[in-house]
């Protein structure tokens, strides 16, 4: 069953930062990057920590998940989709028991099967245990519905010499609303190659009446593999009278070309 994951806020966390917290509950670092050929293996480790007054289980577990076109985060079981790593990844141990203010390192072993050259993710999960099985109809979301005591460690892997990143924008459109003091514009931004890209994306204004040119501040979004992002860029809505051109400029790394599109506006 495919759900919107209750774990967003974690997961985009586990994306970005390096440490995260639940309720009586540390995990750090809350991101796993391997870059391993195919047929390698590698540890690494996770320092789980018992912030609460009370003696504590914990369990350790993967599955799977991916974002769709509004960035909102689908959580789905183990092995579901094609990208899946969470059979690849186990846990020394994988169950553990602290007391107050206690930590223990976990280690986290990620073994590459020798056919698969491609880039996988999976997210990780630290648990608090539950004292009672949950119920049958929970059983697709267990490791997610206590999300106070739940962490999540986002997992990646991509061998070293995969080296195929690419990425396009597709659709620019005026989402403005009438009277606003921000002018806003939509694209969608595809990740055409084969590694994880982090990108910023911004606007450049062009005054063709004077050909002077404004850019504006980036966003910075991070673009999983055959996914497409929408994201929103703003400006304020402060053009006097005349013709532009607007582009939106996608840069996702020095070594790769900027990708752009854009529009003709007339402001009347």
């Amino acid at each position: 069953m495919k759900t919107v994951s209750q774990l967003l806020t974690l997961l985009l966390v586990a994306l970005f930062g390096v440490q995260s917290y639940g309720q009586g509950l540390e995990v750090s670092p809350v991101r796993l990057d391997f870059s391993l050929e195919p047929g390698s293996s590698e540890a690494r480790t996770i320092t789980v920590r018992n912030t609460s007054n009370k003696r504590a289980s914990y369990t350790l577990s993967s599955a799977d998940w991916y974002l769709d076109e509004d960035g909102s985060v689908i959580q789905v079981p183990a092995g579901e989709i094609e990208r899946s790593c969470a059979e690849w990844i186990s846990f020394t141990p994988a169950l553990i028991e602290l007391e107050p203010n206690a930590s223990q390192e976990v280690t986290v072993t990620m073994r590459v099967p020798s056919s698969e050259q491609s880039t996988k993710w999976a997210i990780t999960y630290v648990a608090i245990k539950r004292e009672q099985e949950a119920p049958a109809a929970d059983r697709d979301l267990a490791m997610g519905i206590n999300v106070d005591q739940t962490v999540g460690v986002f997992v990646t892997q991509s061998p070293r010499s995969n080296r195929n990143a690419s990425a396009q924008l597709l659709d620019f459109e005026d989402v403005s609303e009438a009277g606003a003091d921000m002018r806003t514009f939509a694209v969608r931004a595809k990740n055409t190659g084969d590694k994880i890209i982090d990108c910023n994306m911004y606007l450049v204004v062009s005054d063709l009446q004077n050909a002077t040119e404004r850019k504006l501040e980036p966003i910075s979004f991070r673009v999983l593999p055959d996914g497409v992002i929408r994201q929103e860029l703003s400006m304020p809505n402060d053009l006097k009278k005349g013709s532009y051109l607007v582009a939106a400029i996608l840069d996702y790394g020095p070594n790769y070309p900027l990708e752009g599109v854009q529009m003709q506006l007339n402001v009347e």
